[in-house]
């Protein structure tokens, strides 16, 4: 049994690293390697122990549900016979690693939950090369992982997109404050951590959902430690956005040591300050609940006024610094209404040795409408862009 759990354990984390940008699928592999490993345990459980791996009704569900591509083909309306038997194939190592690692979760749950902490904590230390010194991503491509060019400057890490990747973060979050408890400060560094990638993959609807499962969780947990829960949260909330800051500042300067070295400390504080409140933690119990209620709506009357006049400030979008180089830099607008007209601003002073042609330009860009400009030598002040009526 011990080395089936190390071989499942080598494998949830290797599907974390190879699943890799939805551009290409590359685990096929491992599909194949998952079906033998999962063939032999299920051999050795009917022979060798005489027990059925068929044993509960969620079993007969997840067989059906794997076997599930096999439709059709029994019927001949499949689009792509290649694309079918693939996708068979991964259903079936899905069932293979789900007959393996059931009985494993079952006695030891504990080993499951700090694979997948352990397997996210990968991501969001890709996720930190692939946007700062790429030490790291850059033998992506030599385990079949494809390209992908960060335009936006979202974390997404080795998966090429930043939704699939806050989905992980936020699931493995959860995880983590299930985990965090009075005796075991140590998940409040993991928090801090997948929170940090939550928000710094500005993915809105993921960290709304987020917060809203947690708010159910509070209201209707009966756990104990709830409340202390609830402190180390806001706690790395804070220290999260405190290094989203300084990680958008140091990335703008290209100070990549600061930023791992601000990983860690941050790191390393929020387990201190989880260690703390454990410390104070009667002394937290004994106030009120309607002080927790008062402060619950005075920060949320706090934020909202902070969101309401942060939409109609006027922030400069400062692409380029002094010194600096970039190949393509991408801005998305949102908010944008159609048939309406819009001036779009530009400060512009570039200037270059040679005189190559297009040395840079201006594209602005929608589904339909694309206005381009290009430029060799400007120095040009409040460059003006009249679009009449674009239809966003």
């Amino acid at each position: 049994m011990k080395i089936f759990k190390i071989i499942a354990s080598i494998i949830i984390l290797l599907t974390f690293i190879l699943i890799g940008s939805p551009i290409k699928y590359n685990c096929l592999a491992l599909n194949i390697g998952i079906i033998i490993i999962g063939s032999i345990y299920i051999f050795y459980k009917i022979l060798k122990e005489k027990q059925n791996i068929i044993n509960r009704k969620i079993d007969i569900i997840v067989l059906i549900f794997c076997l599930s591509p096999i439709i059709p083909l029994i019927f001949n309306t499949y689009s792509s016979l290649e694309e079918t038997l693939i996708s068979f194939i991964k259903y079936i190592s899905i069932f293979n690693l789900y007959i393996t690692i059931k009985d494993i979760v079952i006695k030891e749950e504990n080993w499951i939950t700090n694979i997948l902490i352990l397997g996210a904590m990968i991501l969001v230390i890709l996720g930190i090369d692939e946007m700062t010194s790429k030490t790291l991503i850059q033998y992506a491509e030599a385990i079949g992982l494809p390209y992908v060019i960060n335009y936006e400057k979202r974390m997404f890490s080795i998966l090429g997109y930043a939704n699939s990747f806050a989905i992980i973060m936020a699931v493995t979050l959860l995880i983590a404050i299930s985990k965090c408890k009075t005796t075991k400060e140590t998940f409040s560094g993991f928090i801090f951590l997948f929170l940090s990638g939550v928000l710094l993959s500005y993915s809105r609807s993921v960290l709304l959902l987020f917060i809203l499962i947690f708010l159910i969780y509070i209201f209707l947990a009966k756990d104990k430690t709830k409340i202390y829960k609830i402190y180390v949260v806001i706690i790395n909330l804070v220290l999260s956005f405190i290094y989203m800051k300084i990680f958008e500042i140091s990335l703008s300067k290209e100070q990549y040591i600061l930023i791992w070295m601000t990983t860690l400390i941050l790191f390393i504080l929020s387990i201190i300050v989880a260690k703390l409140i454990t410390k104070n933690y009667e002394r937290l119990n004994k106030i009120k609940r309607d002080t927790y209620i008062k402060l619950g709506v005075l920060s949320v009357i706090l934020i909202g006024i902070t969101y309401f006049i942060g939409i109609h400030l006027d922030v400069p979008l400062n692409l380029f610094f002094d010194g600096e180089e970039n190949d393509e830099v991408r801005y998305n607008i949102y908010n944008i209404n159609p048939n309406e007209d819009y001036i779009f601003t530009f400060d512009i002073n570039a200037k270059s040795k040679l005189n190559n042609v297009e040395n840079y330009s201006i594209k602005i860009i929608d589904k339909k409408t694309q206005l381009s400009f290009n430029y060799i030598n400007i120095d040009i002040k409040n460059f003006v862009v009249i679009c009449n009526h674009l239809y966003f």
